[in-house]
């Protein structure tokens, strides 16, 4: 009977074992369970907070670029009259007055545009934190378009600023009446006759003309064009 007694205790003392491995089980599973649920609503969260901030963030960039656009193609409309008084001083521009052509010659050697344009958008998009939605891969290509035609810019500019201070520094060389002309800002007869007719002189302002209407010009229309593109992409496309 005693032998009877102790199996039977083992038998209910394994079977306690079982239903508390059992119930441990359950527990950890519940556990677990309880996390992924908490783990997967602090990541519901996280992702709506985040989409709404680059939902924000696509709108700022849209009113930013849009502002930008402004500004090159009034840049543009800048560089065309700076082409228009190049070709008047070059002879190649009909119906200029001569008065304007005195005008233009006298100027034009000191005469620089320079594109004037903040890198806030490109800033912005930089700084932010950015989703997987093609409204964010637009704002990434989009940044890297400015940071290259930035650089485009910066170079042709620095081109265009060595060949003015090179004509520049010709004639300060050579003439008599430079320090009157940069004092004073009076180009006599004799500042007049050479900016018209020096061939030297004429050659370069040529040159300067080649750069600001064939090359940055280019540079200029590549850009803004590249900007109205996504533009269009940023408008048509959400944070999904």
């Amino acid at each position: 009977m005693k032998l009877f007694n102790k199996e039977r205790f083992k038998f209910v003392e394994g079977k306690r074992l079982k239903n508390y491995l059992i119930y441990a089980l359950g527990e950890i599973i519940l556990v677990v369970v309880g996390i992924l649920i908490a783990v997967s609503i602090n990541s519901y969260s996280n992702t709506a907070s985040l989409n709404k901030a680059n939902d924000a963030l696509r709108v700022q960039v849209i009113k930013n670029l849009e502002n930008d656009i402004t500004k090159v193609t009034r840049f543009q409309d800048k560089l065309e009259t700076l082409n228009q008084n190049y070709l008047a001083i070059l002879g190649r521009s009909k119906n200029t007055p001569q008065a304007t052509i005195e005008r233009l010659t006298a100027m034009l050697p000191f005469k620089i545009e320079v594109l004037s344009l903040r890198k806030s958008t490109m800033n912005l998009i930089d700084n932010a934190e950015l989703n997987t939605s093609k409204a964010a891969a637009g704002m990434l290509n989009l940044s890297n378009t400015y940071k290259v035609y930035l650089a485009d810019i910066s170079d042709i500019e620095a081109v265009i600023f060595e060949a003015m201070s090179a004509n520049l520094k010709s004639v300060e060389e050579t003439q008599d009446w430079y320090v009157e002309f940069v004092t004073d800002f009076n180009c006599n007869s004799d500042c007049f006759n050479y900016l018209a007719t020096d061939k030297g002189h004429i050659a370069r302002m040529a040159s300067l003309r080649f750069l600001y209407d064939d090359q940055y010009s280019q540079i200029i229309d590549g850009f803004k064009n590249d900007l109205e593109f996504y533009l269009d992409v940023l408008k048509t496309s959400g944070v999904n």
